[in-house]
């Protein structure tokens, strides 16, 4: 959950977020804490890799994707959070087809 978290985050600019995963754990090791309403939280970044790798099974040639199946679990949030993103797809349409 915090690996889609941290890709989720990148691609929307958002630098950091707290999460309870880790907490207490060599996770937070070196990492900020923040108490919130009582509850300890660890601080994590988010991942803005350079280049973002993905499978989609179709393209338009605008760019828009879709994803079947299991690829709809991080493909979609690694190709918003790469700074390039490099698609393999098994066809190319025409916008709005």
């Amino acid at each position: 959950g915090t690996l889609a978290e941290k890709l989720r985050a990148g691609g929307a600019g958002i630098p950091a977020f707290f999460t309870k995963t880790g907490v207490g754990t060599i996770v937070a090791d070196g990492k900020e804490l923040r108490e919130f309403d009582g509850e300890t939280y660890v601080m994590e970044r988010s991942l803005v890799p350079e280049v973002s790798l993905v499978k989609a099974d179709v393209a338009d040639k605008s760019g828009n994707l879709r994803f079947n199946l299991t690829a709809r679990n991080f493909n979609p949030a690694a190709a918003t959070a790469g700074k390039v993103c490099i698609v393999e797809v098994e066809k190319i349409v025409e916008v709005g087809e």
